[in-house]
């Protein structure tokens, strides 16, 4: 994973290891170290992979959209700490992003 600018890009390889084309749809779940909220989806794409081959997924994730609503404030903050990110069925993948 890695941040440009306002939106973090995350890449994934997906492989098909069948006899058909297939497809599979990356999530990217979203941990926020300061929070006691569970992760939630941050992103996700669709990728069409043919019979035993490999591609790469890209997700493109808004850091907005990991921001959190300030009551107190009356507004919509991005917390000063990181983010976990992970794929939804990949427990193996995880990577960490500076949000503030």
């Amino acid at each position: 994973a890695e941040r440009r600018g306002d939106e973090i890009v995350v890449h994934a390889r997906v492989e098909n290891h069948g006899p058909r084309d297939g497809a599979e749809l990356v999530q990217v779940r979203a941990l926020i170290a300061s929070d006691a909220e569970p992760s939630r989806l941050a992103g996700f794409a669709r990728v069409a992979v043919k019979a035993r081959t490999a591609e790469t997924a890209e997700v493109r994730i808004p850091v907005r959209r990991l921001a959190r609503y300030n009551p107190a404030r009356g507004a919509w903050e991005l917390p000063g700490s990181a983010a976990r990110l992970f794929l939804a069925d990949e427990g193996a993948y995880e990577a960490t992003v500076t949000l503030g």
